[in-house]
């Protein structure tokens, strides 16, 4: 009975050990990294626009209270570093609403950068107006600027197309 012990222990104690000292290192390599490049929570330096997403059909945003919020995110100063607007998006969703005046929640998310946290959006809430959408077919008119070079002859104007539709 000894000797199956002794064998049992023979292989289980290096595995034991793996075990232990391989946590103990991932224990200490959290630590240190932690140590050298903490996570703070600070305000992004510039305003990001908020954009209305999913404006039902035949409406179109008018106006948004602040076109503009303020983020506070959580992320070491490596992160820091490499975030600019193009990584944060501020969206309020209008999904299924055809009010004409409505607060909206403001979602930010982070795109293109792992471990970086959105902590606090301000303002919260934004007003946001709809109005009918409405069109206009405006006529496309060629404008000449300059004159043509010596020898060369313009033999006609024509627009294509001659007329677009303006939101």
């Amino acid at each position: 009975m000894f000797q199956a012990q002794s064998k049992w222990r023979q292989y289980l104690t290096p595995v034991a050990l793996a075990v232990v000292s391989l946590l103990t290192a991932l224990a200490l390599w959290v630590a240190v990294t932690d140590a050298e490049n903490p996570r703070e929570s600070r305000t992004f330096g510039a305003a990001i626009t908020v954009e209305a997403i999913n404006v039902p059909d035949g409406l179109a945003v008018a106006d948004i209270s602040q076109s503009a919020v303020r983020v506070r995110v959580a992320a070491t100063e490596d992160d820091f570093q490499r975030l600019t607007t193009a990584n944060i998006i501020v969206q309020v969703d209008m999904t299924g609403i055809r009010d004409d005046r409505s607060s909206q929640v403001v979602e930010a998310r982070i795109v293109g950068i792992d471990d970086v946290d959105i902590v606090e959006v301000t303002p919260q809430f934004v007003d946001v107006v709809l109005e009918q959408e409405a069109t206009k077919t405006v006529p496309v008119r060629v404008n000449r600027i300059g004159t043509q070079p010596q020898g060369f002859v313009v033999a006609s104007e024509q627009a294509n197309p001659e007329a677009t539709t303006k939101p």
